[in-house]
């Protein structure tokens, strides 16, 4: 329960810019991943995945252990899209 508060905190913190593009981001990945939509919905949902992992890789870069299990994610994200573009 810390560890959420303490990434509550963090993303007050964020400039305005970058808390649209988080919400934004894991929004559009929620919302077209609903299976009634077609094939391009659902590579732009992984890839709004991406963009969030990407944003929350980038911001708690200080943590390496985190960072690179976000960046996996990331690259999961990017791979799976094209997976289903071919």
């Amino acid at each position: 329960m810390q560890s959420l508060k303490g990434l509550y905190a963090m993303f007050l913190q964020e400039p305005l810019w970058c808390k649209i593009l988080i919400i934004a981001s894991l929004g559009a990945a929620v919302i077209l991943s609903n299976s009634s939509f077609g094939l391009y919905a659902q590579v732009g949902a992984k890839l709004a995945a991406a963009v969030f992992f990407g944003i929350i890789a980038i911001r708690l870069r200080g943590s390496r252990k985190l960072f690179i299990v976000l960046i996996a994610c990331v690259i999961l994200c990017v791979l799976l899209a094209g997976n289903l573009l071919l």
